[in-house]
């Protein structure tokens, strides 16, 4: 299945201030489609009924945990790519999250510079993807 562009993306936050600034940071990037959370348990139940292939979301949140999130997310088997963003920086957490499927873990406060590499990985994966997909593709109707 061909992933679609712009790449639905999901970012989690329980504090707005932050989801403000990574709102202002991303403002300019055109291959993603960004909905923002603040509630974790929200974003989940939108992450199960929508076709999200980038999550972007906070460690220490209130009512999910950010390992626990990670590990909801990753169990539905959709292929999506997950970065994790900390402000503090908790060996057992970020290793916990790794456990659990995350690729990447960003420190707060967040550096626009570290944010887009990270995300620039995933869109660069996901095009991979659809090209070898329509390799195939185009190999079978030879």
């Amino acid at each position: 299945m061909k992933i679609p562009f712009p790449l639905k993306t999901a970012i989690i936050d329980d504090n707005r201030t932050i989801l403000k600034l990574i709102e202002v940071m991303l403002e300019d990037e055109n291959e993603l489609e960004i909905e923002y959370f603040q509630d974790p348990k929200e974003a989940l139940e939108a992450i199960k009924n929508k076709q999200f292939h980038l999550v972007i979301t906070d460690i220490n949140m209130p009512d999910l945990y950010g390992d626990m999130l990670v590990r909801q997310i990753m169990d539905l088997r959709l292929g999506i790519d997950i970065i994790v963003m900390t402000g503090g920086i908790n060996l057992i957490d970020a290793y916990a999250c790794f456990k659990a499927g995350a690729k990447e873990i960003i420190f707060k406060p967040i550096d626009k510079i570290s944010l887009i590499c990270s995300i620039n990985e995933s869109i660069e994966k996901f095009k991979k993807w659809n090209n070898v997909l329509e390799h195939i593709i185009t190999q079978k109707n030879l």
